[in-house]
């Protein structure tokens, strides 16, 4: 079964949709830490099963900024180098992802 993302007070319902493309696994929330979230200069990103990740830092405009692979639990991303704003952060243990929005600030 695929992912359905929902818009609160849209009016669509689930039948409405139908899954394209590749199934996804989805990662529980409980299973990443993203933090400090707003960050500054530095952002923490830490799963809880696997050993080892991939994530993407996308800005608002879908842009990759920043890309790595992870062998391990835990990195920490400088992001000094980048504007303030609002950012996105895509993390993959396998077939599974996750994102979660970053916002940063100086």
């Amino acid at each position: 079964p695929g992912q359905y993302y929902f818009l609160k007070g849209v009016g669509f319902d689930q039948l409405d949709f139908q899954s394209v493309g590749i199934d996804e696994e989805i990662i529980a929330i409980n299973n990443i830490s993203v933090y400090p979230n707003p960050a500054h200069t530095h952002v923490t990103i830490e799963i809880k099963e696997g050993t080892s990740f991939n994530y993407h830092i996308r800005d608002v405009l879908g842009r990759i900024v920043i890309s790595n692979r992870v062998n391990g639990v835990r990195t920490t991303v400088n992001l000094s180098n980048n504007g303030k704003g609002i950012y996105f952060i895509e993390v993959q243990i396998g077939k599974s992802k996750r994102i979660e929005k970053l916002v940063l600030t100086k």
